[in-house]
């Protein structure tokens, strides 16, 4: 891969995770564990969107490991969060994330799809549309949040990105120079581990049919 595409993948990457920081997540070891795993079979792809980025959420089973009062933290496949897309004629670039699903106790409130901070990686198998093959998992390094990285490649496709998302006002310039992108991965680096919201959420009604069985 060459040096300009790597600064680009690079800096979609920790654009994504900066986009995705839309509050502080909880610590595992915050929630109780559960005395008996509970799972959800999810039968079927789900799939959204996030401004450009194609956002799918794999199926397979997620194993509830955690709860609080509220309700419960199921842990999916890893990963099982994966995203795709394109800035201007860029090649595709596809990400994929830690993932769960929080349940509530209350039986009318929506679920939540979850993810897990700063595990994005790159995921290079991608389908002749561009969109990430979720059959072949690339299990590889997570994506760099250390300050070396950040050269000013990384930054002009970082603003780039984030310019052309919503909500993009959470990080305004932090990306505009050396610093900020350091205090940038700083943020990244110091919520990595942590139980968030994913940004957007799939259509009401989207757990129920993703476990129905496809007829």
């Amino acid at each position: 891969m060459s040096r300009q595409k790597n600064s680009l993948h690079l800096g979609l990457a920790l654009a994504v995770s900066v986009l995705l920081l839309g509050c502080q997540g909880v610590a595992p070891e915050a929630l109780r564990r559960l005395p008996l795993e509970k799972t959800l079979s999810v039968q079927q792809l789900v799939k959204w969107k996030l401004g450009f980025w194609d956002v799918t959420l794999a199926n397979g089973i997620y194993v509830g490991k955690f709860e609080d009062d509220d309700g419960t933290y199921y842990l999916g496949p890893t990963p099982c969060i994966y995203m795709s897309g394109r800035v201007r004629a860029e090649p595709p670039v596809a990400l994929s994330f830690d993932c769960g699903i929080f349940v509530s106790n209350a039986p009318d409130d929506t679920p939540v799809v979850l993810m897990v901070n700063g595990t994005n990686r790159e995921h290079t198998a991608l389908n002749a549309d561009g969109s990430p093959d979720i059959r072949q998992v690339n299990l590889g390094r997570h994506a760099p949040v250390d300050g070396k990285a950040l050269d000013a490649g990384i930054q002009a496709s970082a603003q780039t990105t984030i310019n052309s998302m919503p909500n993009a006002g959470i990080v305004g310039g932090a990306v505009g120079g050396a610093i900020g992108a350091v205090m940038v991965a700083m943020i990244v680096e110091a919520d990595k581990g942590r139980i968030s919201h994913f940004r957007t959420q799939p259509p009401d009604g989207w757990l129920a049919r993703a476990l129905k069985t496809q007829p």
